[in-house]
């Protein structure tokens, strides 16, 4: 098992060259659907589900296998890191607001999906969607053409969230963070994406690795990002 506390001091440093995955995906049972359908950008829609953070805080374990870092979210884990995990599924926006019940959180697997972030340090809001599902562009993007569609749905959605109050806006100490599959299936660091958040000092940040499941790259995501690199 990994030392929690060495892993959150610098997981920059402490990752190195290493992947971090995340096995398995647990739909919890503390949400409720804010919006049935969410539409936006030509016709694109999601179902909007809130999850209450102070009652989904479950206990993971941070394990090395084969020299990548693991983090299994499945029903049996019996870790003793307390932590917030926010779901994925197909067609869904799943949301949560952050708080100081945890000192880490973690989301699915990342293929063609987007992750915001926005709200104060403390209590930032974050959202794992799925978008896509019409079936005109590919659910795993590979190309630059489908890319960037990916990157316009989901700046629509961040918009259309922080229009109807769903995502706080950007100012007066809330900074956004839209992380779409232009940065993590472009590039040369090209492959999945994880994403994870360690409090400190009362303040969350967030970080992405990106790889192939044995080798990553790590870099800072929120609130001060460093997501340039992913395109050089």
């Amino acid at each position: 098992m990994v030392d929690f506390n060495s892993f959150a001091n610098d997981p920059k440093t402490f990752l190195g060259k290493r992947a971090i995955t995340v096995q398995g995906n647990r739909l919890l049972s503390a949400a409720t659907v804010d919006q049935e359908a969410l539409a936006f950008h030509g016709g694109e829609t999601v179902k909007v589900v809130g999850l209450d953070a102070s009652k989904t805080v479950i206990n993971l374990e941070l394990a090395e296998e084969h020299g990548k870092l693991v983090i299994n979210v499945s029903e049996n884990n019996q870790g003793k890191t307390p932590s917030y995990y926010l779901p994925w599924k197909a067609g869904h926006a799943y949301k949560m607001q952050l708080g100081a019940q945890a000192a880490f959180f973690t989301t699915a697997y990342m293929s063609s999906c987007g992750l915001l972030i926005s709200g104060p340090a403390d209590r930032p809001v974050v959202i794992h969607a799925n978008c896509g599902n019409s079936g005109r562009i590919d659910n795993a993007p590979t190309k630059p053409a489908e890319i960037d569609q990916y990157s316009v749905l989901y700046s629509n959605l961040a918009g259309q969230m922080i229009s109807n109050g769903t995502l706080p806006a950007a100012g007066g100490g809330s900074k956004l963070a839209i992380f779409d599959p232009a940065f993590y299936m472009a590039g040369k660091n090209a492959g999945y994406a994880s994403v994870f958040g360690v409090r400190r000092s009362a303040a969350w940040q967030f970080f992405y690795n990106i790889g192939n499941k044995i080798n990553g790259f790590t870099g800072r995501l929120w609130p001060e990002p460093d997501l340039e690199v992913l395109r050089s």
